[in-house]
C-alpha cells in the first residue's frame, strides 16, 4: 500500500480557504478542507480557491495562480512556472507543521457571495 503524500491533502493546517458556490451563491471563508460540493445545495463548487494566511492569499485560476498581499499588490504564477516554483519552495522550506490544526482566521464563516474571488480575502469593515 502506497503512502498518501501530505502536499496532494485536500486539508490544510493553518490556512483559512476561501470557496464560493454560484448555483446558490454560498460563500464560506476560514474552513481548512477543501469542498468538491457545496453543502448547501449540493451543486460543484467553484474551481477558483483561495487559501489565506494571515496578509498573504494564493487564488488558483485553472492552472494559474495569483498571489495577492493585504496592500492589494499581486503577482501571476502562469501554469508553464508552476511545476518549478513549487519544486524551487519544496526544496529550499522547512515544513513547520506539527499536525495540529490552528484556526489562523478564526472558525470557518459564511460571507457575502462575490463571482470575484479576490474581493473576498480581506472583507473590509
Amino acid at each position: 500500500m502506497s503512502i498518501p503524500d501530505p502536499l496532494r491533502s485536500a486539508h490544510y493546517e493553518s490556512g483559512g480557504l476561501v470557496q464560493t458556490c454560484p448555483a446558490c451563491q454560498w460563500a464560506v471563508r476560514g474552513h481548512q478542507r477543501e469542498l468538491e460540493v457545496c453543502p448547501n445545495c449540493g451543486a460543484p463548487v467553484s474551481p477558483c480557491l483561495a487559501i489565506v494566511f494571515g496578509g498573504l492569499a494564493v487564488i488558483r485560476y485553472g492552472s494559474d495562480f495569483e498571489l495577492h498581499d493585504r496592500n492589494g499588490s499581486s503577482v501571476r504564477i502562469d501554469a508553464a512556472d508552476c511545476t518549478e516554483i513549487v519544486q524551487f519552495i519544496c526544496r529550499y522550506a522547512q515544513d513547520m507543521r506539527n499536525g495540529r490544526a490552528t484556526q489562523d482566521l478564526g472558525p470557518p464563516r459564511q460571507i457575502p457571495y462575490s463571482h470575484e474571488i479576490s474581493r473576498l480575502l480581506w472583507p473590509r469593515g
